[in-house]
């Protein structure tokens, strides 16, 4: 007998519920058709503030090759410039952290090591940079590790955070192989063209690029994963990669480098370079945050127009038919990211609206679970 009554009372519990679903108001289902319109629409918004943040990193950091070439041929190792531009981040980001009281405790002593790392292999990747500065003319320098990074982008990120790559940004990592076999090319093409060719140093200046590159795409996907997921808080990343970065370049600087002192000119160059480092890099991280490695990585190729008109205007350096032609290539294969991105983005928001007004949200979301 009670278990008869126990069922009766379940079975009449059911289907109160099932009649308060059938007869909610539709304030209610308007409101929560309204919650999901406007999460979707924030998710665009932060899409295309990362791609906007993406974008201008890329058109800063033109103002980097040149300014650094101009003061190291100044006296300046590749070790002092290193140690001026992220010391200058680790300073703002320490001082972040103490106006916002952050708390940058990290229990696990995996997630230290792989900070620790992430540091190390950051100052081995700027090295290399900066040194292929001295070798071969560094916007050529800046592109061939620029158009590189979505190569090695599109390997790491696909291993590591299982990011499939678009049909878009596989036209343009082509795009960016066709712009760098034309940049080696051309830079080996000039070197034959002297009295006294020195192919080594355009092949070694040429290697190192790459080498930055490879390194490049594997701090940015190891970036993604910790923004992404939200493991380590921004301002402690940016502490613990530039800090440990800046401790080696301090160290070596201070055993290998003997000019300290430059004329105003000089000077001036090395602030413009440290300030516009600065600026790319957290820039950098605001789009990291928001956007796909891969995607990030195709939008940098920005950076070869301003970085060949700088070149020209700082160092006199006029670039070659080939590296003309490199810069076309990359710079199609930027456009068309570019483009088929923001026009994904605005039928993604069309859609959203239409399927809100229609008050279909419950089919829709039904179809994109199935």
């Amino acid at each position: 007998m009670k278990l008869k009554q126990e069922i009766r009372d379940d079975y009449n519990q059911r289907g109160d519920e099932t009649l308060e679903e059938l007869f909610q108001s539709s304030d209610d289902k308007k409101a929560g058709r309204q919650d999901d319109d406007a999460t979707s629409t924030s998710l665009c918004n932060k899409k295309q503030v990362g791609v906007a943040a993406c974008l201008m990193s890329a058109i800063i950091a033109g103002t980097i090759p040149s300014t650094s070439r101009y003061v190291q041929d100044r006296g300046y190792t590749p070790y002092q410039i290193i140690f001026f531009n992220d010391l200058l981040i680790t300073l703002a980001a320490l001082g972040v952290i103490i106006y916002y009281r952050t708390d940058i405790r990290v229990s696990s002593y995996k997630r230290r090591a792989q900070l620790f790392f992430h540091g190390v292999f950051r100052f081995v990747g700027q090295v290399f940079l900066v040194m292929s500065f001295l070798y071969v003319p560094p916007a050529l320098a800046e592109n061939v590790t620029n158009a590189s990074i979505p190569v090695f982008a599109v390997i790491v990120a696909g291993m590591f955070l299982r990011e499939v790559p678009s049909p878009v940004v596989i036209f343009g990592s082509i795009c960016n192989i066709i712009g760098v076999i034309l940049f080696g090319y051309g830079s080996f093409y000039e070197e034959l063209s002297h009295t006294e060719p020195h192919t080594e140093r355009a092949a070694l200046g040429f290697g190192l690029a790459v080498a930055s590159a490879a390194i490049s795409a594997c701090i940015n996907t190891n970036t993604r994963s910790l923004l992404q997921n939200a493991i380590v808080p921004k301002r402690l990343l940016c502490v613990c990669a530039h800090g440990i970065c800046s401790v080696l370049a301090g160290v070596l600087a201070s055993i290998f480098s003997s000019t300290w002192q430059l004329d105003a000119i000089s000077s001036g160059a090395l602030i413009v370079n440290v300030t516009t480092h600065g600026i790319f890099i957290a820039l950098l991280y605001a789009g990291l945050e928001f956007v796909e490695v891969n995607t990030q990585s195709a939008l940098r190729q920005v950076t070869a127009l301003s970085a060949y008109v700088l070149q020209w205007a700082i160092l006199g350096l006029k670039p070659t038919i080939y590296e003309d032609i490199g810069v076309v290539c990359i710079v199609a294969g930027t456009l068309a990211v570019v483009v088929v991105g923001l026009v994904g983005r605005w039928k993604d928001r069309n859609r959203v609206s239409f399927v809100a007004k229609m008050g279909f949200n419950d089919i829709y979301d039904r179809d994109v679970a199935e």
